[in-house]
């Protein structure tokens, strides 16, 4: 099936909130994206979107180039 639309705008949930207090967030429980698409023919749907967790290797690169460039930045 050959489903192709325009997005015309993107809506995430209320990002102002812990996710503690009853309010809604941009993930739901197994951690998951969700947001709203609205397209350019009037149609819009929910999605949901995995993002995956970084690994030790991706984590401890961060942290070697973020102290990277504190050192540049002293120099």
């Amino acid at each position: 099936m050959n489903d192709a639309r325009t997005i015309k705008s993107v809506l995430l949930a209320n990002t102002a909130t812990g996710g503690e207090d009853g309010r809604a967030t941009v993930f739901n429980d197994p951690g998951q994206l969700v947001f709203t698409l609205r397209f350019t023919d009037g149609s819009d749907g929910v999605f949901v979107a995995t993002i995956p967790e970084p690994t030790s290797a991706a984590a401890a690169a961060l942290v070697l180039l973020t102290g990277l460039f504190s050192l540049r930045r002293r120099a």
